[in-house]
């Protein structure tokens, strides 16, 4: 059979959706609101409901039939109804999803503020990264520190099997290189889901399949401690809700720091 592809606003459906009204065609072959293709439909009567949560246009129901004429003005009344039941349905489906990724996150942020428990600072670090990368799935997460004499950044905590060999080379940055060190510099959280846009991205060759990098500082009071930084790769990207959810352990983590030995040090 032959496939009819419509423009928004075309067609029976089309013009439903930009009026909010249910269309009645009561024959096909003689109403000009109905696209015709190359082979005929099978039926004769049309009606058309659009399917509308406030300004948002989800999609339409449609009911045909082999007759003309086929459909009364009650039948009419009823597939609006249906139409308006359908999109309350839809707007259920969508909160009952959010709601449950709202769920897991929360569940995933109890358990990172569980783990947090080390009053040792290596230790405390080295859960948050493997708190992070477990319950979020990020590909590399890791904790730099500013050394105070040189205003360097040195790895202290860096997850996976990458992170043991980058802590074995004693990984360190620059001060203000990469994105790390725009973070600092800023004292603002930073991310980018194309790294390659980014002029002063600084690949580490590590960590090859990074596309998208989220830096946040670790304050303690107004004092920084050191940056916690997140790397994807795709399919995976970054959203401004990661933001919020890595700046919440950032917060997490600087009240365990306050009670780790490192910060009284």
């Amino acid at each position: 059979e032959g496939k009819l592809q419509m423009r928004f606003g075309e067609g029976v459906a089309g013009q439903a959706i930009i009026s909010g009204e249910t269309i009645n065609i009561t024959d096909i072959s003689t109403d000009t609101r109905f696209l015709k293709s190359d082979v005929l439909p099978k039926f004769r009567s049309l009606m058309v409901t659009p399917i509308l949560s406030g300004e948002q246009k989800l999609g339409t129901i449609s009911v045909q039939s082999k007759e003309p004429n086929a459909f009364s003005k009650g039948e009419q009344d009823l597939l609006s109804t249906l139409g308006v039941q359908a999109a309350i349905a839809i707007e259920n489906a969508n909160l009952i999803e959010s709601t449950q990724q709202a769920l897991r996150e929360t569940n995933a942020l109890y358990r990172i503020n569980q783990g947090l428990v080390a009053l040792n600072a290596d230790e405390l670090l080295e859960d948050a990264v493997e708190l992070l990368r477990t319950n979020f799935g990020y590909y590399h997460v890791q904790v730099f520190v500013v050394e105070p004499n040189t205003g360097d950044f040195l790895l202290r905590a860096a997850s996976g099997e990458i992170g043991k060999r980058l802590k074995a080379q004693q990984f360190r940055m620059h001060a203000g290189s990469g994105i790390v060190g725009h973070a600092a510099e800023t004292l603002a959280p930073f991310f980018t889901n194309n790294v390659e846009e980014v002029v002063f991205f600084t690949r580490n060759p590590h960590l090859p399949e990074t596309r998208s990098e989220l830096a946040v500082p670790v304050k303690i009071g107004s004092q920084l401690f050191g940056i916690l930084d997140i790397q994807q790769a795709p399919p995976k990207t970054f959203s401004p809700h990661d933001l919020q959810l890595v700046s919440a352990v950032a917060d997490q983590l600087a009240i365990a720091l306050q009670k780790a030995d490192l910060y009284e040090n």
